[in-house]
């Protein structure tokens, strides 16, 4: 139910896919992006797969300078821009 913070904590983790999760709620989800772009795996993630999560917002993901893919499609009602 909630999303695995120790993920944020990886730092030579380069893809991770964490789909259709639905029990976790948005808060959780939300927090655990936003630590992922404060932690050691902001130094080493490429790839980023979210499909299907519940999230109404994005956090500020600019720390991690290495994410060259970002899936966020189909979470329910998701409001952001991708550069």
């Amino acid at each position: 139910t909630e999303f695995p913070k120790g993920i944020a904590t990886l730092p030579k983790l380069q893809t991770l896919t964490f789909s259709c999760n639905y029990n976790v709620t948005k808060e959780s989800m939300y927090e655990g992006l936003k630590a992922m772009n404060e932690g050691n795996v902001s130094k080493s993630l490429q790839a980023l797969y979210i499909p299907g999560q519940p999230l109404d917002k994005v956090p500020d993901l600019s720390n991690i300078k290495t994410l060259a893919l970002l899936n966020i499609q189909d979470c329910g009602g998701c409001k952001a821009v991708i550069c």
